[in-house]
């Protein structure tokens, strides 16, 4: 194999691996559009998109969900309870809850889940309204 041979097959595996990164990567954080009006940061709408597609979260899979796609460091175990703090506080109008399994991690209940999936699948957001306003669920 000369090297233009060599280059281009590497090229090749790497657009290959790439394409399996975006695969594990959804597959672990998920590809849950989140309405606007929770005005949710980047690493909100990440944790909120895990939350979402899993029965419960860890910790530890919280900060690989929210940072080893990022090639830097991790930061402390406590930015995810920082996190889940933020989120509670955002999403507390539109009665969504995030329950502490203390020492472990974090769920959401699994019917409130299920409501919250069948509702963020819907191609045309209608617009969720605070508890405020009249119930999101």
């Amino acid at each position: 194999m000369n090297d233009s041979e060599l280059i281009d097959h590497l090229r090749c595996e790497n657009d290959i691996l790439l394409e399996r990164i975006k695969e594990l990567e959804d597959a672990l954080i998920g590809t849950v559009s989140l309405p606007l009006e929770w005005e949710l940061t980047r690493y909100e709408q990440r944790l909120m998109s895990t939350l979402i597609n899993r029965e419960f979260l860890t910790k530890e899979g919280a900060l690989v969900a929210l940072y080893d796609d990022l090639g830097k460091d991790r930061p402390e175990e406590k930015i995810v309870d920082v996190y889940v703090c933020k989120l509670r506080a955002k999403l507390k109008d539109f009665d969504i809850s995030i329950h502490t399994r203390w020492g472990e991690g974090y769920y959401i209940e699994k019917e409130e889940r299920l409501k919250l999936k069948k509702l963020l699948e819907q191609e045309d957001h209608t617009p969720i309204h605070s508890s405020k306003e009249g119930s999101l669920l």
